[in-house]
């Protein structure tokens, strides 16, 4: 889950900056259009790459397809910046419950005394197996 975060922040990062240098120097909105839908045609073998290239291509297409819609009113490249720090913000969150899940995980094998299965995934002919309707 770590490696994933990490390629979708870094693939975010990628890809703001291409649609950035694209937004900066692409005012056209046919050409922006192309670019979309070349970008679009890159996303089933960038997905099938993984997931730091599906990242680049997706944010690219969105903040690109983003500008073209505000094109007439002179685009909106602070959205950028936005989306990178919402996809911090979102990876900050997701790793923080990451940590705690992993924690509460390594805290309940050393309580138990590093049995090597739990109660809830041992075999029915394991002395660790319980039923539901067993008393405690």
């Amino acid at each position: 889950a770590l490696k994933l975060m990490g390629q979708r922040i870094g693939g975010t990062l990628v890809g703001i900056v291409i649609a950035g240098i694209v937004v900066h120097l692409v005012h056209d909105p046919w050409w922006l259009a192309v670019l979309v839908i070349g970008l679009a045609a890159l996303m089933p073998k960038a997905t099938a790459v993984n997931y730091f290239w599906m990242c680049t291509v997706f944010t690219s297409l969105v903040m690109i397809l983003l500008d073209l819609s505000l094109l007439a009113t002179g685009g909106d490249a602070t959205l950028l910046l936005w989306r990178f720090y919402d996809t911090l913000l979102g990876c900050a969150v997701a790793g923080s419950v990451l940590l705690v899940l992993y924690g509460a995980r390594r805290w309940h094998e050393r309580r138990a005394g590093g049995r090597q299965e739990s109660t809830v995934d041992a075999p029915p002919d394991s002395p660790n197996f319980r039923h539901a309707d067993d008393d405690d």
